[in-house]
């Protein structure tokens, strides 16, 4: 399929908008466009090629001094890894 002219987003949001109001096709994370689905307003496509999102990871040298913000963003990260995602 040939497709003229281009649209940029710097926002997954927009993306999710954009699609849901007939523009095209949104390549965004599965949980942000969730709601969307169950809704009916979004169908997931290409299900059988979309990996599992295990999370993010955080890489950090421990051998070095660690501000106290970074120490707080650690060990808040450690801390909802282990409670499970925000609701």
């Amino acid at each position: 399929m040939k497709v003229s002219g281009s649209t940029i987003f710097n926002s997954s949001n927009a993306m999710i908008n954009a699609a849901i109001d007939g523009y095209g096709i949104a390549y965004v994370p599965d949980d942000m466009a969730l709601e969307a689905v169950r809704g009916g307003k979004l169908e997931l496509l290409l299900e059988d090629w979309t990996p599992p999102f295990p999370g993010y990871y955080l890489y950090y040298p421990s051998k070095t001094h660690m501000s106290a913000a970074m120490r707080v963003v650690v060990e808040a990260l450690r801390f909802r890894s282990t409670v499970g995602p925000a609701a």
